[in-house]
């Protein structure tokens, strides 16, 4: 009987390590850009309320990290201004979502907080999160409204790529926006 070599093993199971993506805290994170090139807000519509959109700020633990997918991590330095560009863009015929200039009326105001934004697997599926908590507060209420919204995307990981991430996160946060867009509407009726 042929006996093996002690280390043979160890050196192939090194190579598949690696080659499989193993290791994932020893290998930076993959930056993501999640601004859409060419993107522009929607145009305001005439006649609609303004809402004052006065801060949006990152309430997340390890603000840049984002998760990882099938032990690939993922992370974005530009996530507030992604989500104050997709706030932007998020008007109706029932009020316009603007920042406040020098000149800023009174009038209804919203701040938004990111509370998660994050990606993770499952099997053969990636899940991208997206959570805000928005704080309404206009002229007739003495406290200002406030509400937490959720999106999400689910789908098949096909290649734990940065491209299907950012299309994960970015319908996860269509999703989520969808929802706030339904409720601030009716909140503004004075």
């Amino acid at each position: 009987m042929k006996q093996s070599r002690p280390g043979a093993f160890r050196g192939l199971a090194v190579v598949l390590l690696l080659a499989s993506g193993g290791l994932p805290a020893c290998v930076a994170p993959a930056q993501l850009s999640l601004a859409e090139p060419g993107a522009r807000p929607q145009a305001t519509p005439s006649g609609a309320p303004r809402v004052w959109l006065t801060e949006v700020i990152d309430q997340r633990q390890g603000s840049e990290s984002l998760g990882q997918v099938a032990a690939r991590n993922f992370s974005s330095a530009d996530l507030i201004p992604w989500l104050q560009n997709a706030l932007l863009g998020l008007n109706s015929r029932e009020f316009s979502l603007v920042r406040p200039d020098a000149e800023a009326l009174p009038g209804p105001r919203l701040k938004v907080r990111l509370v998660k934004a994050y990606v993770d697997s499952v099997h053969a599926s990636k899940i991208a999160v997206v959570v805000i908590e928005t704080e309404l507060s206009k002229p007739d209420l003495e406290q200002p409204l406030r509400k937490y919204y959720r999106g999400q995307c689910t789908h098949v990981n096909w290649a734990s790529g940065s491209g299907e991430v950012v299309s994960s996160l970015r319908v996860a946060l269509a999703d989520c926006l969808d929802k706030l867009g339904r409720d601030l509407g009716p909140s503004l009726n004075y």
